[in-house]
């Protein structure tokens, strides 16, 4: 029988809060979990992680791998669009050379030049209608339990996808036609 969350993870649920609006990475929740921390050893990475994961489960938020060669672990607010796409951006870009301030800058179009045109679809996926859009009105709708929201995300759904469709066979007409 558990006996509720350890000091670690009450200190990482502090952070979590519902309106926050960017990404954690696991050396930000270290800190706090562990005061005074001067370099983070695996075995605070492993508690710190372990914790973490579960302040998620109880915090709604969620978390994920930066897809690179040793990838860190990110944490982003699953009610919260622009957490979660600077969490997309990330994670899913090989580019970023390991600067989340450079992550930031470009998606809010203040970065490089080289990185503009990667930065401008993240910030079209995260304009309303947009694909991470809709993921984190979904997540919204089933975190709350509203059914209305549900329905709507399922067409904003069904027209992202007719969308996507559209797009593919547009695609494959233009190679046929080479």
């Amino acid at each position: 029988m558990s006996r509720g969350p350890g000091k670690r993870q009450a200190a990482i649920e502090a952070l979590m809060t519902p309106d926050y609006d960017d990404i954690y990475v696991l050396e930000d929740f270290a800190a706090a979990a562990f005061p005074g921390l001067n370099r983070m050893e695996k075995k605070h990475a492993v508690a710190t992680a372990r914790a973490a994961k579960a302040a998620c489960e109880r915090c709604g938020w969620d978390w994920g791998r930066k897809q690179s060669r040793g990838g860190s672990l990110s944490f982003f607010n699953k009610r919260s669009v622009r957490s979660y796409g600077l969490f997309r951006a990330w994670a899913g870009a090989s580019i970023w050379s390991g600067d989340l301030a450079a992550v930031r800058a470009a998606v809010e179009g203040t970065g490089k030049e080289a990185w503009r045109p990667w930065a401008e679809r993240a910030r079209q996926a995260m304009e309303p209608g947009g694909a991470w859009f809709v993921h984190v009105m979904q997540w919204r709708a089933e975190l709350d339990g509203d059914d209305a929201a549900k329905a709507e995300v399922a067409e904003m759904t069904r027209e992202l996808n007719r969308q996507t469709v559209a797009a593919m066979r547009a695609l494959m007409a233009r190679a046929v036609r080479r």
